[in-house]
């Protein structure tokens, strides 16, 4: 990080800041979705011959 001799953070830092936060929530999201969609499968399976259906 590049502080200015104000003691501002340089514009460019703080877009980089700003990227790995967004990054972060958008992981976090996912995961949440993906933990949604396997709970819901989780009981809404069914083996029918060889393979698995969803219903």
């Amino acid at each position: 990080m590049h502080i200015s001799e104000d003691g501002y953070i340089q514009e460019c830092d703080l877009a980089a800041i700003l990227n790995v936060l967004a990054e972060e929530s958008s992981i976090a999201g996912l995961k949440r979705g993906f933990d949604a969609l396997n709970n819901y499968l989780a009981s809404h399976t069914f083996l029918v011959g060889d393979g698995v259906t969803f219903g």
